[in-house]
């Protein structure tokens, strides 16, 4: 997939906020305080809706070496990442992350979304056991997993001393 092609579609039908009701507002909140968050912490959001919020705009498993270590990294969209999961554990891996998985809508309204926008929704949510054999291969253990009807949520301690 060419990177420009990525970054210029409307990626508007992710931004619910015109549309979120308080439920959706609290499994975002659940998603959030999946991993205890503190002041101190250095964390990766894979979304771009506040503009004070300094985030890496290009491809995941590129990541610089500057932004070398995280506390949590938040993965929002994984279904739209143009990369093999082992692709993706493999490069966050090397950071020392927890990697919380997440869509706070779930499975159902994910397929719904790919009907929709095929050209964005290129793979699907991880089930356990693949999460858990992806993860395994590259030093996480999965610590919690919801797949619900109305919320999928992973959340990945890396296992291995950096």
């Amino acid at each position: 997939m060419n990177f420009e092609d990525f970054i210029e579609k409307d990626w508007s039908f992710l931004d619910s906020g015109h549309t979120r009701t308080a439920e959706v507002e609290k499994k975002i909140e659940r998603i959030i305080s999946a991993r205890k968050i503190e002041g101190s912490s250095v964390v990766l959001v894979s979304i771009k809706k506040y503009d004070n919020v300094n985030g890496w705009q290009g491809e995941l498993i590129y990541l610089p070496e500057k932004w070398a270590s995280f506390d949590v990294m938040f993965l929002y969209f994984l279904p739209s990442l143009p990369f093999e999961l082992d692709q993706v554990f493999g490069a966050l891996a090397t950071r020392c992350a927890i990697l919380v998985i997440s869509h706070p809508e779930g499975r159902e309204v994910l397929e719904q979304q790919r009907q929709q926008y095929p050209e964005f929704i290129v793979s699907n949510l991880p089930d356990k056991l693949t999460l858990e054999i992806a993860a395994a291969g590259n030093s996480f253990e999965v610590i919690e997993f919801v797949d619900e009807a109305g919320i999928y949520l992973a959340v990945l301690q890396f296992k291995a001393k950096c």
